[in-house]
């Protein structure tokens, strides 16, 4: 994850920047994406895109690159342009008919002095045989060729002490696997927040499942959060970035 960037005004200063425009400068130094800035200085996108355009102006800028190569160091500037935060189009719900159920609570919330749309998936998996319960993601069209790419992703999360599987279906497994997608398990520590890590790799389908088909991260459609623990489960969601390289 990319570490907080302590900011300089002096480039803002130097350029004659507004107030407005300067909090937009530090943001952008510090990787917010442009949807994390509207929330955070609650203002709408076009205004956003208007102040944006100004301060490329007063900067002598055309695009987002071209601001991180200016006022980033080498480092700083790969790492920025290489994390992608996921912007998920819908959330749906999955479970089965065997006693399980799901629900999906969607906001936008204040966490750690930044606004972020959160996705609150509360419910219960039944102690039957194939029973599931979690939700299905799906990805925007940029983010989805981000996924296509990735080589890790990462996600934060308020858990509850139950264990869940991080899923990526694709092609292959949807067609002829099931529900037996590449995954991984993780606990999330009940009453925290943390930070969930998997690298592409570490994923496996599950040996008790027949059909096993290749990984291709080519083919992957969605993202995939389900249930491991048969108890009630509460397990918020949010910061979803992707790491192509």
């Amino acid at each position: 994850m990319r570490e907080k960037t302590i900011v300089n005004n002096e480039a803002a200063l130097k350029n004659g920047l507004t107030m407005r425009e300067q909090e937009i400068f530090n943001m952008l130094l510090d990787g917010a994406a442009p949807k994390e800035i509207v929330y955070s200085l609650s203002i709408s996108f076009n205004t956003f895109k208007t102040h944006r355009k100004n301060l490329y102006y007063k900067l002598g800028i055309r695009t987002i690159r071209e601001f991180y190569a200016k006022y980033l160091g080498a480092a700083s500037f790969r790492q920025a342009e290489i994390v992608k935060s996921a912007v998920f189009a819908r959330w749906v719900i999955n479970a089965d008919n065997l006693g399980s159920y799901v629900n999906i609570t969607e906001k936008i919330e204040l966490i750690d002095d930044q606004y972020f749309p959160t996705i609150t998936i509360t419910g219960k998996l039944s102690y039957e045989n194939h029973a599931f319960s979690g939700a299905h993601a799906y990805p925007d069209p940029p983010t989805l060729e981000v996924m296509k790419k990735m080589k890790c992703f990462s996600f934060k999360v308020l858990g509850d002490g139950n264990v869940y599987a991080v899923m990526l279906p694709t092609t292959e497994t949807r067609l002829k696997s099931g529900n037996n997608h590449y995954r991984k398990s993780f606990t999330a520590r009940n009453g925290e927040i943390s930070t969930i890590t998997v690298k592409i790799d570490e994923l496996a389908q599950s040996p008790f499942f027949g059909n096993q088909v290749p990984f291709k991260v080519s083919n992957i459609e969605f993202f995939q959060i389900h249930a491991h623990s048969t108890v009630e489960f509460n397990l918020k969601i949010w910061d979803v970035r992707l790491y192509p390289e």
